[in-house]
């Protein structure tokens, strides 16, 4: 559970950052530091997540579950247009066409955090 907190606090915080070319993992500036997210980091994490939403799922483990969400939504907010939007709608099309009945959940739960994104657009 604490990892998953960790997670979600790293991602909500720094996500937005881009690494720069010399490759710095933290940058300080006057307040406090910036970490970056390597791109490679970034791709593990978006090749990742929904499995591990799934898993969670499967073990009913509900307060993990809510905090990859929170993940995924900040995620779609920042990469959905640019690196995961194909990815991430074959994976709902695959999740709804499958009988397991954890998968379709998994799907229905991914399409409302893309949902709530463009909710006011």
């Amino acid at each position: 559970m604490n990892a998953s907190i960790q997670l979600k606090n790293l991602i909500i915080q720094y996500w937005k950052f881009k690494q720069n070319e010399d490759n710095s993992s933290i940058i300080f500036n006057e307040q406090q530091p910036i970490i970056i997210i390597s791109n490679d980091e970034k791709e593990y994490i978006r090749g990742n997540i929904l499995q591990g939403e799934l898993n969670c799922i499967t073990t009913k483990n509900y307060k993990i579950l809510k905090q990859l969400n929170q993940c995924i939504k900040k995620i779609l907010y920042f990469d959905f247009e640019k690196q995961w939007k194909d990815i991430y709608a074959k994976t709902i099309i695959d999740f709804l066409d499958s009988n397991d009945p954890n998968k379709v959940y998994t799907a229905i739960l991914l399409f409302y955090q893309l949902s709530k994104i463009y909710q006011y657009e």
